[in-house]
């Protein structure tokens, strides 16, 4: 493959790696659990803050542990057959975002190997541009119409209608409110962005070291 190619093909690889990999984190984070709970996103129509803390529990409980059952009348029987589907889908997205990571690390080992080493850090430079450019889009996507871009993100990511819950019979969807996950997309935006940044600047004054340390070389060069 030429090197511009798969140049390209990291470029492409940075945001959507950093993106899964910030998603995963979240999705299983306690702390941003607890953070959501304790500012009462919840639908207290249906549930109270300590069962709403319980049931937050009973869910990273389960997505974390391997053999945990869920208690289905804790947060709901429909609730507990769609979360066997949220299950499959975490781990589907956790073994792609080791391989693309994994791509990623080779594609980043052969520039500098096979071909010239300063196409990674254009690599990662304009990886971290377009996440940030992705996001922008996201967040313009969520503030404007983000309940229909919920519903048709469900759509394509599940073939059933199990995630159509009921808060007053699923108590997973008075606590794990749509409130709950526009906090979420926006954290995911925040962390993301602020990692893209972080490594754009980065690449930015390595590329700028580099090209003084070259213009010196010739400058003293007999």
């Amino acid at each position: 493959m030429e090197g511009k190619y798969l140049q390209v093909f990291s470029i492409l690889l940075v945001p959507i790696v950093l993106t899964l990999g910030v998603t995963l984190f979240l999705g299983t984070s306690q702390s941003f659990y607890d953070s959501q709970i304790n500012i009462e996103i919840i639908d207290t129509e249906f549930v109270t803050l300590s069962q709403a803390k319980i049931v937050s529990e009973e869910t990273l409980n389960y997505l974390t542990e391997n053999n945990y059952e869920l208690n289905s009348s804790l947060i709901g029987i429909t609730a507990k057959e769609h979360m066997k589907d949220v299950k499959n889908l975490k781990s589907v997205a956790s073994y792609s975002f080791f391989i693309l990571l994994l791509l990623l690390f080779i594609s980043f080992l052969t520039l500098a190997i096979v071909h010239k080493p300063k196409r990674i850090r254009t690599s990662l430079a304009y990886g971290s541009i377009l996440t940030i450019i992705l996001n922008l889009i996201l967040f313009l996507i969520s503030q404007s119409f983000f309940r229909s871009f919920w519903r048709n993100f469900h759509k394509v990511l599940f073939r059933n209608n199990l995630w159509q819950l009921n808060p007053s019979t699923d108590n997973l969807v008075a606590v794990f409110t749509l409130n709950f996950f526009t906090q979420f997309v926006a954290y995911l935006i925040v962390i993301t962005t602020l990692l893209a940044s972080i490594i754009l600047t980065i690449s930015l004054i390595k590329s700028k070291k580099k090209s003084t340390k070259e213009q010196l070389n010739a400058e003293f060069a007999w």
